[in-house]
């Protein structure tokens, strides 16, 4: 398997897939994206894996 570096931190807005989230958790395996809330609902929650980093923009890099 390819090795992947690339570094999250928590509080970090992304787009992952076209959907906007929050870096919600860090971890040396995997990271957890928290989709935007939606008012009256509990936030879903994605962990993704190294292999899908690809994936995710940070929100910023997607404006320009």
């Amino acid at each position: 398997m390819k090795n992947i570096t690339m570094s999250f931190s928590e509080g970090t807005k992304v787009i992952y897939k076209e959907r906007t989230g929050i870096i919600d958790f860090v971890d040396n395996e995997y990271v957890v994206v928290r989709w935007d809330e939606v008012e009256g609902v509990n936030p879903a929650r994605l962990i993704v894996y190294p292999q899908q980093y690809n994936n995710i923009t940070l929100f910023k890099s997607s404006e320009k």
